[in-house]
């Protein structure tokens, strides 16, 4: 172990102070809840469920980091991600739920429901189910209420997320790179020039298209020279043909999702929700 590492963390490792909190220490720091109020809907405290000890299940309603491990079938999804799902919504607070395989929907959703929640469900596997989102509403909106930086952020997240897997299968990094900032460059001009509804990644794949260059060039051509997009973008314009192309079709690849699969261009059509 080297010497920096060790400074860091070696008094994490010491195995004097490591192990499992006792009964005592994780009701101090815990919160009781009635079980039976859980179970008629009523209104609780919300937090991280630590314990069931008779009656009561014992929640942290701290902002703490959370891990749940263990191995296929040991019962993480039953005795503890459905209860802190019905914990959550007795409390009335809001929460994003990462649920691939549809179980959790299925066997919350009526419950929580009944206490008036608005579920919002983006389905990555059937586009044609559930709500839509267009990732560009959001960026739009508050980059024409004055918090462009924020704006800018959210696209440069966007193509980020985006470029992944280019990025991690390029020899070369160039590329990808490239390819971000023209990516990215593109969104926030299409934020500052074009309406709301115009706004989509359907257009932006369109603009980002080789065949679509001239269009490109007439968009950077409506924003103001000095901004720091028109000059990212003009960085990307001016470079040998050859070398804007192969930016070019980098992007187009990281983007060509959209355009292959209708049913996923029209889920990010629009947003149908706030």
């Amino acid at each position: 172990m080297n010497a920096r590492f060790r400074q860091k963390y070696d008094r994490y490792l010491n195995e004097s102070n490591n192990r499992f909190a006792n009964v005592t220490e994780v009701k101090s720091q815990s919160s009781p809840v009635k079980i039976a109020d859980l179970e008629l809907g009523r209104k609780t405290t919300g937090g991280f469920p630590m314990m069931v000890d008779g009656d009561y299940v014992w929640v942290d309603p701290a902002d703490h980091h959370n891990m749940i491990y263990g191995s296929t079938g040991s019962g993480k999804t039953r005795r503890l991600i459905f209860l802190m799902i019905r914990i959550i919504c007795c409390a009335g607070m809001s929460m994003v739920v990462p649920d691939v395989k549809g179980e959790l929907r299925r066997g919350t959703a009526a419950f929580a429901k009944k206490l008036g929640y608005n579920i919002i469900s983006l389905n990555m596997r059937d586009f044609s189910s559930g709500n839509r989102w267009n990732f560009f509403t959001e960026p739009y909106r508050l980059y024409h209420s004055g918090n462009k930086q924020k704006a800018c952020e959210m696209i440069a997240d966007a193509i980020e997320s985006l470029a992944v897997e280019e990025t991690r299968t390029a020899a070369d990094k160039f590329w990808p790179g490239m390819a971000k900032a023209e990516g990215t460059g593109v969104g926030i001009s299409m934020l500052e020039v074009l309406p709301e509804e115009m706004c989509t990644p359907a257009n932006l794949v369109h603009i980002c298209s080789e065949a679509s260059h001239f269009n490109l060039e007439q968009l950077c051509s409506l924003m103001k020279e000095n901004s720091p997009v028109a000059i990212t973008m003009a960085g990307v314009l001016s470079a040998a043909d050859k070398t804007r192309q192969s930016i070019e079709v980098t992007l187009y690849e990281m983007l060509r999702l959209f355009s292959s699969n209708r049913q996923l261009m029209g889920m990010f059509a629009e947003s149908d929700f706030d």
